[in-house]
């Protein structure tokens, strides 16, 4: 098992300017106890602490990690390409199967970098997941949902350029909760989510008056995927 003193370690052993940047948390700290993340993939049985070439040009490139936040929301505002791969969809992305999949990882501790480290820390409420110790060589995740746009919307406004609205269906899986933003729950079931398109476009993942969240049944769920991500099945 894993220990505090061996995160601590871990920092000690950072450049001073990275490791006063980052705080320690736990799961008994982190909203509803889980960090998630999500991918297109559907396969992925293990997560290995790395530096992606994802990484914002401002943000820390010297500790290896597993990007999570606690909400959905905040994991699509990090991810920041939703949007481009419902597009990019429509152009002949075969890698693309319709949807994403919501990842829960376990952990014990975590680290909640500041925003000297990364950038949008605040909007997205970005934690890292890192190896510290023998036990966190690799991050072992259970899916716990899956979701797809509906639709997108380009709303014009007469003193600014279009805003984007979208429309999310989410699944969660039996037994399971989904935090998608500050204080609001997704238990298990289905799930109508309608606001403004993530990436890039909201203030932070508190932003919950901005999105409407409804229960919808299995029946809707289905109806939706068929039109819009069938092909989000074929990964499971």
């Amino acid at each position: 098992m894993s220990t505090r003193e061996e995160m601590d370690e871990f920092i000690g052993l950072l450049p001073d300017n990275v490791g006063k940047g980052l705080e320690v948390v736990t799961r008994q700290t982190v909203p509803e106890g889980a960090l998630l993340h999500i991918s297109t993939n559907g396969k992925i049985k293990t997560f290995t602490p790395s530096v992606t070439s994802r990484t914002a040009t401002k943000e820390d490139r010297s500790v290896p990690r597993v990007s999570t936040a606690p909400s959905l929301l905040g994991c699509l505002a990090g991810y920041a390409a939703a949007k481009w791969d419902v597009l990019n969809n429509y152009h002949g992305n075969k890698a693309f199967k319709g949807g994403w999949y919501i990842y829960d990882l376990p952990f014990e501790f975590a680290l909640k970098p500041a925003v000297k480290l990364l950038v949008d820390q605040k909007v997205t409420d970005e934690h890292w997941l890192v190896t510290y110790s023998v036990d966190t060589r690799h991050y072992d995740p259970s899916i716990i949902g899956k979701f797809f746009y509906e639709s997108l919307t380009s709303l014009t406004r007469t003193d600014n350029g279009p805003f984007m609205m979208c429309t999310i269906k989410v699944e969660v899986f039996p037994g399971q909760k989904v935090h998608f933003a500050k204080g609001v729950i997704l238990t298990e079931g289905y799930w109508n989510i309608y606001g403004p398109e993530p990436t890039n476009n909201i203030a932070n993942w508190k932003q919950t008056k901005a999105y409407v969240v409804t229960p919808i049944t299995k029946a809707d769920w289905a109806i939706s995927k068929k039109f819009s991500a069938d092909l989000l099945s074929h990964q499971l």
